[in-house]
This record gives structure tokens, sequence and C-alpha cells, in this order.
């Protein structure tokens, strides 16, 4: 039947029912593009993120390494003065602990101050320990470290971090004295 107005019953309901398929359509679109495209801009953001991470920890393992060699040649300095002053090299080989204690322990304490230097030993053959300046009470026992191991074994500095007896990571630096240098 006609409805007046030329219209026929029932068709504005499917002409509008279409366009509201239409309509929800386009925004179905809409929404699943700025969906993709959030998900891929998200993406990329996690890429550069991820590749800044990498490149910082890159840097900062860099500079860590360079610290820790910068510091290595610092001790190595000082053990390499050390090694220099006959008086030290006599008491050594004599084994003459107090002797040794009475030459280091103001330069150790001058470290420990300064420079957070925690610990210096004296070790013998068979890396038996003469003397830790910082612990003149303990001594006697084998000193079972990979830089005393490296050291005596190449005859040159050994140095590297170490896990101490209570987990502390510690850098340690070794210079083997021998008789005949």
């Amino acid at each position: 039947m006609n409805r007046p107005g030329g219209q026929i019953k029932g068709a504005t309901h499917t002409k509008g029912a279409t366009h509201t398929k239409w309509l929800v359509l386009a925004l179905s679109l809409i929404l699943a593009l700025l969906l993709g495209f959030g998900y891929a801009y998200e993406r990329v953001q996690q890429e550069i993120l991820a590749e800044e991470f990498d490149h910082n920890l890159k840097a900062v393992a860099r500079y860590f390494q360079d610290s820790l060699e910068r510091q290595q040649d610092s001790l190595d300095t000082v053990l390499e003065t050390l090694g220099n002053d006959p008086r030290l090299a006599d008491a050594l080989a004599s084994r003459d602990r107090e002797r040794l204690l009475q030459l280091t322990q103001p330069l150790f304490m001058h470290l420990r101050d300064d420079r957070a230097i925690t610990h210096f030993y004296f070790t013998g053959p068979h890396r038996v320990n003469l003397l830790r300046v910082h612990q003149p009470q303990r001594h006697g026992d084998i000193i079972g470290r990979r830089t005393t191991d490296m050291a005596e074994m190449t005859r040159e500095l050994g140095g590297g971090l170490e896990v101490g007896p209570l987990g502390t990571l510690t850098l340690r630096v070794v210079r083997p004295w021998f008789k005949d240098d």
C-alpha cells in the first residue's frame, strides 16, 4: 500500500536500515584502522625502546669495563711502586711479617680512607698468606683466588672481578714478586 507522500509501507525502514548498516560498517572499518595503527605505533615504540635500552646497556657495560680497567691500572701502579722498594723486597724475602706491616700499614690506611681499598695481602710461595695488612692477626691460610692463580701461572699481573667469601663483588689485583726479579 502506498502511504501519503508516495512512500511504500516498510520502505523507510529498509532504507534507514541500509544507511545504519553502512554507517556501522564504516565506523567499524575506522575503528579497525585506528586499532591497527595504534598497534603498529605501539610495536614501533617498543622496538625503539628496546633499541635504546640495548644501546644504553652496552654503553653502561663499556663504561663499567673501562672503569674497572682504570682502577686496575691504578692499583697496578701502586703495586709496581711497592715492588720497587728494596725494603719491602727484603722483608718479603725474609718473611718478616712485622717489618712488612710496619712498611705498608700507613699506605694501606691512606688507600683505605682515600680510595676505599679494603684488602692488602702479601702471599708467599704456594699461595700461603704471609700477611693481611688489613687483618694482621689472620695469616697462614692458602689463597685460592683466580687472580692469584693467574698471577702465579703467568708470572704477570692478575686482575679481575671475583666474588668474596661474603658474596661481595670485588676487584682484585695481584702482582707477583719473584726472588729472581
